[in-house]
């Protein structure tokens, strides 16, 4: 759960970066959405879904938090690349 004081931080380091970078939005692509899914309950079920996953998608982002609220600084960082 994201702090008043970080997402403070957050919108000043977007504040920051968004006239560099146009394009920029804090709103995300629907494809970005989060997506609730049934969450595989067994070891070897995880293990085939990350593994289907894998084989199925060209690029893979796992990530902490979502676009609009990345949890950690990389995530943060993937998503300005995104």
């Amino acid at each position: 759960m994201l702090t008043s004081l970080m997402r403070g931080r957050i919108r000043s380091q977007l504040s920051i970066i968004s006239p560099y970078f146009p394009s920029f939005s804090t709103e995300s692509h629907d494809d970005f959405q989060p997506q609730v899914k049934k969450v595989p309950e067994g070891m070897e079920e995880i293990i085939t879904l990350i593994d289907k996953q894998v084989k199925d998608n060209k690029i893979l982002l796992y990530m902490k938090g979502t676009p609009a609220a990345p949890q950690c600084g990389f995530s943060m960082k993937v998503f300005l690349v995104i």
